[in-house]
Parts: C-alpha cells; sequence; structure tokens
C-alpha cells in the first residue's frame, strides 16, 4: 500500500501540470529544475483509536515545498503555486491510492520561506491528515474466571 505522502504525490500529479519524478518530488528538493515542488513528512498527531468501529485515526502531517525560478516574478510565482495547491488538497472524505483519507487539511496559509543560494523564492504549506489506518486487532474478552 502507498504511504500518504505517495498518494499525496499522485493525487498532485493526476491534478494538476506537476509530474512526479519531473517537477514533483517527495522526500528530497533536488537542485533542478528551478520551479518544482517537494513533499515532505513530518511528525503529526498520535493515533486516534475509535471504539465501535474498530479503526485508527492517524494523524500524519505532509510539508509541501514550492519552488520558482528566479527572476523579477519569483516570489509570486511560488507564492501561487503553493497557494493553488492548497486548495487542490484541502479534501474530505476520499480515498487516494487505496488510503481512505476522511479528512487532508492546511494548518494555514502560504510561508514565504526567503530565497535559496540561487536565488530562487521559495514557500511552504502544512497539512494535517487524518486517514484510517484499519481496524485493531481484536484482544481476548476477559471473564471474571480469567483474572484469578
Amino acid at each position: 500500500m502507498a504511504t500518504i505522502l505517495e498518494a499525496v504525490g499522485t493525487y498532485i500529479d493526476a491534478n494538476s501540470s506537476l509530474t512526479v519524478g519531473t517537477t514533483l518530488f517527495g522526500g528530497l528538493m533536488p537542485d533542478a529544475p528551478d520551479t518544482a515542488v517537494c513533499l515532505y513528512e513530518y511528525e503529526g498527531l498520535g493515533a486516534s483509536y475509535v471504539m465501535g468501529s474498530g479503526g485508527i485515526i492517524d494523524m500524519p502531517r505532509i510539508m509541501l515545498f514550492s519552488r520558482a525560478a528566479p527572476g523579477i516574478a519569483s516570489y509570486a510565482a511560488a507564492r501561487d503555486q503553493a497557494q493553488t495547491l492548497r486548495a487542490l488538497l484541502d479534501l474530505t472524505n476520499t480515498s487516494l491510492s487505496g488510503i481512505t483519507v476522511l479528512r487532508l487539511s492546511p494548518l494555514g496559509g502560504v510561508n514565504a520561506l526567503g530565497v535559496d543560494e540561487k536565488q530562487r523564492h521559495r514557500g511552504s504549506v502544512s497539512f494535517q491528515s487524518d486517514i484510517i489506518r484499519g481496524p485493531v486487532s481484536t484482544a481476548p474478552t476477559l471473564s471474571p474466571t480469567t483474572i484469578r
């Protein structure tokens, strides 16, 4: 099964002009091309155990970095790309590459990160995801006779 990072990358690839491995990357932003997006996983919230349905809801977070080619319009281009993807990834009750996503939501607006050593502006957006991991394994039922 795909990870949430891979699933989000596949979703962006299918719904934008970005292409995985060419302009969209996961875990490592290469030096080229100048205009690119990279997704990173980072620590989310602890899992939530749901009574009744027997499921576990994991809450990993994803950070999206947008970078634009150097030039006078670099800041606006990086910010616009991040803002467009922020809107695209505001999802509720969907399936991404076999992962049940209850909610994928931005944690705030676009963060301007300044320029890198090649004068390419960068921006970021953080996302909180709530995904169903699957049913909790059934624990044995204890009766008064088993606790002696």
